[in-house]
């Protein structure tokens, strides 16, 4: 069966296809998947999604996407990411992030942050 009859199938038949088939539906239907079933898709076919439906994804799977896509998230979902993953954010997207967490970062990746930070991390 081709794409265009496959997304008219029910959400609950079209979670138990394989991932492969489920990425050729599109945005419009992988969006309507739960968390779980989302993240069995290809970085590609679940970077192509709207933030909310991101952000139902774990914290693993939201790892794995590209920055870019990341810094466009809740501050909270940033916050619960591994110190991995939050270095290889934009300044602009780790200044957003509380003092705390900013402080667990390395010298390295808080140099680029702005004076405000700076000063506010001197102050801490």
């Amino acid at each position: 069966l081709g794409p265009e009859i496959l997304c008219k199938l029910d959400i609950e038949v079209i979670t138990q296809l394989d991932p492969k088939i489920i990425e050729k539906l599109g945005t419009d239907v992988i969006r309507q998947l739960p968390g779980d079933i989302i993240a069995k898709l290809c970085p590609e076919a679940i970077s192509k999604l709207d933030k909310s439906s991101l952000e139902r994804l774990p914290v693993e799977i939201i790892a794995t996407l590209s920055p870019a896509v990341i810094s466009k998230m809740k501050t909270e979902i940033i916050e619960a990411l591994p110190m991995s993953c939050i270095r290889t954010l934009t300044p602009i997207c780790i200044e957003r992030l509380p003092i705390e967490t900013i402080q667990k970062l390395d010298v390295g990746c808080i140099s680029n942050l702005s004076v405000s930070i700076l000063n506010q991390l001197s102050l801490e």
